[in-house]
């Protein structure tokens, strides 16, 4: 037997001191930066079968993993999978904000602090004790339960191998979801909308996923602004788009890396606007530079008035 731990790498101390409890009591336990190996080609392939060969998934619910995008990624595929889930709350004030958003009705052990050494061996007696049939996971706020809504059509059978697995949904609903954009302007937008979510590596290959501030989405005109805004709202509806707060700031990203790799339209529009992407990044990047000058400037500035004003203070004083 063994369970699945999804955690926040924030919380990599405590991780390893469960990891090691949990095998003292015969519980094996599989963690990401052990099961993946270095060169492993698609390491999101390899996250979503051992969830699925996984007895259960342990959540190590912390504030740090309810910001976790990772952990995110990981409930949902034990969504997919069925496979339960066992919340251990082990840092934070409120359970509320110590989990991610749709899972703050879950049941939990709390192990925080001195409470840690009564919650490991009920946690043992709940592994060892649950069928290893898998289970319903809590239900969340949200709708659908499905994290990906392409798969509802079909993370028959036959039908599902013949798309691909999830790949295959995923690409399914996001040319889905393109096309039933209302208007070409909407099209348009979609394509400005994804150049500005992915970060250009030195192939196509390389091309990963950008998280991007909600701000950076305002245009020339508020009616385009609008179009922009209900363009990112149809993809976020469908899965395909995420949404965080991240210390008070609105941010969007992809869902998924199998989005950019394999939705054939993206790929496409990456090659024609390679360079145009290119140049969003230098500039990004610089503008970054930039602020970071400045504020280091406002600072030293503001040091050398201080002293000024000491060194007055000090004369008058003299």
């Amino acid at each position: 037997m063994f369970v699945f731990l999804s955690y926040s790498r924030a919380d990599s101390d405590l991780v390893t001191r469960l990891k090691n409890d949990l095998l003292g009591h015969g519980v094996q336990v599989w963690i990401d930066r052990e099961g993946l190996q270095p060169g492993t080609l698609d390491w999101e392939e390899a996250l979503r079968t051992a969830i699925r060969a996984a007895r259960a998934v342990l959540l190590m619910a912390s504030p740090n993993a309810r910001s976790s995008r990772y952990v995110k990624d990981e409930l949902r595929i034990a969504e997919m999978y069925q496979r339960p889930v066992y919340p251990l709350w082990i840092a934070g004030t409120q359970w509320i904000d110590a989990v991610p958003l749709g899972w703050g009705g879950a049941q939990y052990l709390d192990a925080r602090e001195s409470r840690y050494e009564m919650a490991v061996p009920e946690l043992v007696a709940l592994l060892t004790t649950a069928s290893p049939t898998p289970a319903k996971v809590p239900e969340l706020a949200f709708e659908p339960r499905n994290p990906y809504k392409g798969l509802r059509a079909l993370l028959t059978l036959s039908a599902y191998r013949e798309l691909g697995g999830v790949k295959g949904a995923l690409t399914k609903q996001a040319e889905e979801t393109y096309t039933a954009l209302p208007s070409e302007e909407h099209h348009q937008l979609a394509r400005a909308l994804f150049a500005r979510l992915v970060d250009l590596g030195v192939s196509e290959q390389d091309t990963t996923r950008r998280r991007a501030a909600l701000s950076e989405f305002v245009l020339t005109d508020v009616t385009s602004t609008r179009l922009l805004r209900e363009t990112a709202e149809a993809f976020i509806k469908a899965r395909l788009l995420t949404t965080n707060e991240i210390a008070g700031t609105t941010t969007i990203e992809v869902s998924h890396e199998a989005v950019i790799r394999e939705w054939k339209r993206l790929a496409g529009w990456i090659r024609e606007t390679r360079e145009d992407i290119y140049l969003l990044q230098v500039i990004r990047e610089d503008a970054a530079e930039l602020s970071l000058e400045e504020e280091a400037f406002l600072q030293a500035s503001a040091a050398e008035q201080a002293r000024q004003e000491a060194l007055l203070a000090e004369r008058h004083i003299q």
